[in-house]
C-alpha cells in the first residue's frame, strides 16, 4: 500500500504523516479508528469491542481510510511537496552559511535553487489544473 518513494520511512509513520495532511477528508468513524489504531496503539479487538463491531471490520476500515490517504496523496501531493521544499530550503541554508563560496557564486546558487521552486510551483499547479478540468 505504501509509496514506494517513501520507503526510508516506516509505514505507521507514513500513515501518520498523511494523516495529518488529510485527515480533515475522512469520516468521523475512520479517524477515530485510525486514531486508536495508529495514536493510541489500541489492538483491533480493543476497538472492534469499543465500537461494538468486528475485528475484520475495523482492519476493513483501517484499509480503506489508509487507501483514501494515499489517494489523497496521489492526487493532491501536499506531502510530496512540502519534502520537496524542505529539501529546497536546506539547501538554500547551506549555500547562504558556506563561507566558502564568493557573492557570485551563492547568487548563482540560489536562482538554480529558486528555478527548482519555480518548477516544482510549476508542475503542481498544472497536475492541479488537469485534475480539475481534465483534457
Amino acid at each position: 500500500m505504501m509509496n514506494n518513494n517513501l520507503k526510508e520511512i516506516d509505514e505507521k509513520t507514513y500513515y501518520s504523516i498523511l494523516f495529518a495532511y488529510y485527515q480533515n477528508l475522512l469520516t468521523d468513524k475512520q479517524k477515530n479508528i485510525f486514531i486508536s489504531y495508529y495514536d493510541k496503539d489500541y489492538s483491533l479487538a480493543e476497538i472492534a469491542e469499543d465500537l461494538n463491531v468486528s475485528r475484520s471490520a475495523v482492519w476493513d476500515s483501517l484499509k480503506v481510510t489508509c487507501k483514501s490517504l494515499e489517494d489523497f496523496e496521489s492526487k493532491l501531493c501536499c506531502y510530496y511537496k512540502d519534502t520537496k521544499i524542505h529539501e529546497l530550503l536546506l539547501e538554500l541554508t547551506h549555500v547562504n552559511n558556506n563561507n566558502d563560496l564568493d557573492i557570485n557564486q551563492k547568487k548563482e546558487n540560489i536562482n538554480t535553487i529558486i528555478k527548482k521552486l519555480e518548477l516544482l510551483h510549476k508542475k503542481y499547479i498544472n497536475v492541479c489544473i488537469n485534475k480539475i478540468i481534465p483534457n
